[in-house]
């Protein structure tokens, strides 16, 4: 398509602005990989568009004649209708086409400051409401049976220690990872504990019960006689030197573990991932009655609001609040006109919509 009939297409001769997909083409191929966005995320951005054009196809509307004027919230609103009753999306997946709706807008109208209204109109449009998965957290017998099933030798007794500090220290897996010798203070005179390094390289210290601070000990003995404290505390092998551990080898270790516990025991998650430990941790904190001010502590959180997504009411609190009289509660697809194909391809957008209908986070 030649500039003079890319000019023709952006004429406004309606009132209503340049046609809504006149910028599409730079934005996707230009500018969204230019300002390092991944592949992956242009190809969601690129999908979502693809699904405006075929609501607006199912409406008998050309995308050659569609304009900026014409979005409004009403507009936007059906559109997400659409995608949820007609196009088989979950409410997240019609929020991340919404998302894209809104990045694009807002790229057109700092390039074109006329569309500042619509880009105003666009951003009011709230997104679909979602039910949130009951967040699954271990029982303290489940804790028991998941540590039962590391197999006793040396690398049992890491692996051990490991998830035991994690699950004790509620602490985020980078974090563990992330402890050197100078972190642990275990002497005898004075309240054992761990500094650990958080989010934003803000230090926070946890104190450590005397069982572990004993076994850690121990460990000490076996894997670090002659360490230097800068050593990894939790480490592995390579070409013959300790390296520190990664995510996924923790990830790896902790799957493996828990799937041996879900075989010998009903009702044991089948998938326990690193940030359960914290989870649980923090939820048996809060049930053993520990204020909120001190949970969030542990976990290193900024705002008591992040720690009270963990504040989950044990049936034995909820009987109690009820008995006090008090319940304490958490606060088939139309086919395209060549013209429209021809259109598509010019804006850079897809010839055919793929199906992406969902999108997992």
């Amino acid at each position: 398509m030649t500039q003079d009939s890319s000019d023709a297409l952006s004429t406004d001769t309606s009132g209503k602005g340049p046609l809504f997909f006149s910028r599409t083409f730079e934005w996707l191929v230009n500018w969204l990989p230019g300002n390092g966005m991944s592949s992956h995320t242009v190809d969601t951005y690129r999908t979502s568009l693809d699904m405006l054009r075929k609501y607006l196809n199912s409406l008998g509307i050309s995308i050659g004649s569609f304009r900026f004027g014409d979005l409004n919230r009403d507009f936007v609103r059906a559109w997400m209708d659409w995608l949820k009753s007609e196009n088989g999306n979950s409410p997240v997946t019609v929020n991340a086409r919404l998302t894209a709706l809104k990045a694009y807008v807002e790229y057109a109208a700092a390039e074109d400051v006329t569309l500042q209204s619509v880009r105003l109109r666009v951003d009011s449009v709230p997104p679909m409401k979602t039910d949130k998965p009951a967040r699954t957290i271990l029982s303290e017998s489940e804790v028991k049976w998941l540590l039962e099933e590391i197999p006793v030798g040396r690398r049992g007794y890491r692996d051990r220690i490991m998830i035991g500090l994690m699950y004790e220290t509620g602490c985020r897996v980078s974090e563990l990872l992330a402890l050197r010798l100078y972190s642990l203070n275990l002497s005898s005179r004075d309240t054992p504990y761990v500094r650990v390094d958080g989010k934003g390289k803000k230090q926070r210290v946890i104190a450590l019960s005397d069982d572990m601070a004993g076994v850690l000990k121990t460990y000490m003995e076996i894997f670090h006689k002659n360490s230097e404290s800068s050593a990894w505390l939790f480490y592995t092998m390579h070409d013959g030197k300790p390296t520190q551990m990664k995510p996924r080898t923790f990830q790896t270790l902790l799957g493996k573990y828990a799937a041996s516990a879900a075989e010998k025991h009903q009702g044991f998650p089948s998938k326990v991932h690193p940030h359960m430990l914290r989870r649980t941790r923090a939820t048996h904190l809060f049930r053993n009655g520990l204020p909120f001010e001190v949970v969030s502590g542990i976990l290193g959180h900024e705002q008591l609001d992040t720690t009270r997504v963990y504040a989950i009411p044990s049936m034995e609190q909820m009987r109690k609040a009820m008995a006090e009289g008090v319940i304490k509660g958490q606060e088939e697809e139309p086919e395209w006109s060549r013209q429209e194909d021809i259109l598509a391809r010019y804006f850079g957008l897809r010839r055919n919509a793929q199906k992406q209908n969902e999108i997992h986070d």
